[in-house]
């Protein structure tokens, strides 16, 4: 019988926590303890894209693992009537916020999305690193300008970047931050202070864009040179213009930024980075570009390749091309798969190549080399089995190192490889990260159950743009056309992958009537997960006077039916 009581009184105490006097911040049915210590996005409100969500836990197990940061983001339906300052600070000290790090090193995004507030709450080991003064500008220049965009994705994601950037920087100027940790021991995590912050979420999507001045649009036009239409748009992201519309920009990029959202943090950040940083320009025909080079890939990665084009209007930025053929991964500039092919390449391919395992530009006359070796999913293999799974990049790298698609690595060197991140860790710091054109290791290899032994050497940097000189070997037959990857927009719209560029004047495709921009949905039959290797494949078998027939999207609503007749040709360039 007493037992009995002593539950009742025990549930009652749970009942009394949750809904009555107890921690208010219960009542909103969130966990009085952090539901799981290795997850970092926790959506009560049900307003994130199980994508999304997915996305920023593996952000943050990246921080955490790299920089030794705890970053949770939390979305609740509402405050129930509490001040978001004291109900943020009561949740990072309730959930314990970075007592997973060396020190007191967490970092809590909290949401309200019924009063439409922001909360950011910074660990007692950051704030030297995330300054209220930082951490408001980050509020309020991104986060909150993309929130009134209703563009969740890009408000948590360009967020982590700027942190990422934040922390790089905190490190060159000495300030190692997975150094840090408390020296004595404290009650709290945070200091609770710091101001909040309220956005109107879709705001931007219901007010007209403003007007620019007809004196600003003469000024950032197009320009007589590349390098003259870099700096304008130097300028234009310094004085935080946020109109694309202007003739700075080529008609593709106009019609991207329809679709993509931008915010002022982004554009202060970018003019700031690039800002006394010595760059060269190459042009040829109506392509050209501006980079940073440097003969460290690492650091040359860390700045973009600017894209430039020249139209019947003067030289524009191709934004567009940009957005297509590189990616941004944490703080490194990265050229996507498929980006090989398009026009711009042509200025790098005679004196560059691409690191296979981080897709940046290389020096073909540098030091830097590769054992060709890529990470497989454990998915695909049993899961007792030890050791880290890969691939090989090319068949000729297979040849030369010995190494085959699915081996399982065990042993470096006498070092053991275990399963998981562990093993990658190992892997990628033997075989992936600095290696050197030369360099030797003694690989144990479990290959179709048996142990092998391999003595690798890492071998020069395969020629990453070999695909895209085929366009210049003549007679040849060709289309006409330049193909890059979809963007994320388009693939909502089209579920497939390959996009024309660009069309030769007088080409086959353009007497059949293909524009820039078509989506192709179909090609020659094939109806779904068109790829811009497939073009390439196409060709490779096709003769002069063969029907090509596609099916593509324009204006993302206009489904055309297009064939070409592929023809004999002696030009240079386009496929």
């Amino acid at each position: 019988m007493r037992g009995k009581i002593k539950e009742l009184i025990q549930l009652f105490i749970v009942i009394w926590m949750v809904f009555g006097a107890g921690d208010k911040i219960f009542s909103s049915f969130i966990s009085p303890k952090r539901p799981q210590i290795d997850k970092y996005c926790f959506d009560f409100a049900k307003v994130l894209d199980r994508d999304l969500v997915r996305e920023i836990n593996i952000q943050g197990q990246a921080l955490k693992n790299t920089f030794d940061i705890d970053f949770v983001v939390v979305i609740v339906p509402s405050l129930d009537g509490r001040d978001i300052v004291e109900y943020t600070a009561e949740l990072f000290s309730n959930w314990k916020i970075g007592k997973n790090t060396k020190g007191r090193k967490g970092l809590l995004i909290l949401i309200a999305l019924k009063e439409q507030k922001v909360k950011r709450e910074v660990g007692y080991d950051l704030e030297h690193i995330f300054t209220d003064l930082y951490v408001a500008l980050v509020e309020k220049e991104m986060l909150k300008e993309f929130l009134e965009q209703a563009d969740w994705q890009k408000g948590f994601l360009a967020t982590i970047e700027n942190f990422v950037e934040r922390i790089y920087k905190m490190y060159e100027r000495g300030q190692d931050v997975r150094e840090v940790s408390s020296e004595i021991k404290i009650e709290y995590y945070s200091g609770g202070a710091g101001a909040q912050t309220v956005f109107d979420f879709g705001k931007a999507l219901r007010t007209p864009p403003p007007q620019t001045s007809q004196a600003l649009r003469q000024y950032f036009s197009a320009q007589p040179t590349p390098e003259l239409a870099f700096r304008r748009y130097m300028e234009h992201c310094a004085w935080n213009i946020s109109d694309y519309s202007l003739e700075l920009f080529n008609d593709r990029t106009k019609q991207f930024f329809k679709y993509w959202h931008t915010s002022t943090g982004q554009r202060r950040s970018e003019a700031e980075q690039c800002s006394g940083v010595l760059y060269a320009v190459r042009q040829k025909g109506k392509w050209a570009v501006v980079f940073f080079p440097n003969p460290d890939p690492i650091k040359m990665a860390m700045y973009p390749v600017y894209l430039i084009e020249k139209t019947e209007k003067g030289w524009q930025m191709d934004l567009d091309a940009m957005a297509r053929g590189l990616s941004y991964g944490g703080r490194f500039v990265h050229w996507v798969d498929g980006s090989v092919l398009f026009p711009y390449v042509e200025l790098f391919m005679s004196d560059y190549t691409l690191m296979p395992n981080m897709s940046v530009l290389v020096r073909k006359d540098s030091d830097v080399g590769t054992f060709g070796i890529y990470y497989l999913g454990n998915g695909l293999y049993d899961p007792l089995e030890p050791g880290v799974h890969i691939g090989i990049w090319t068949e000729e790298l297979s040849i030369k190192t010995g190494l085959k698609d699915g081996d399982s690595i065990i042993e470096i060197d006498g070092y053991r490889v275990k399963k998981g991140r562990e093993g990658e860790r190992l892997v990628t710091k033997f075989l992936l990260d600095k290696v050197k054109v030369g360099d030797r290791h003694r690989l144990r290899i479990l290959r179709n159950g048996q142990q092998i032994i391999l003595n690798v050497e890492a071998q020069p940097l395969p020629d990453a743009f070999a695909r895209f000189k085929r366009c210049f070997k003549v007679p040849r037959v060709w289309l006409g056309i330049y193909i890059a990857i979809t963007t994320e927009v388009e693939q909502r719209y089209a579920h497939t992958y390959c996009v024309i560029l660009d069309v030769a004047p007088h080409s086959p495709a353009e007497k059949a009537g293909l524009k820039r921009g078509d989506i192709i949905l179909s090609l020659n039959e094939k109806n779904e997960d068109i790829y811009t290797g497939d073009i390439l494949k196409l060709l490779e078998k096709l003769k002069p006077g063969e029907k090509v027939k596609m099916v593509v999207l324009r204006n993302l609503k206009d489904r055309i039916n297009i064939t070409i007749i592929a023809e004999e040709t002696s030009q240079r360039g386009y496929f």
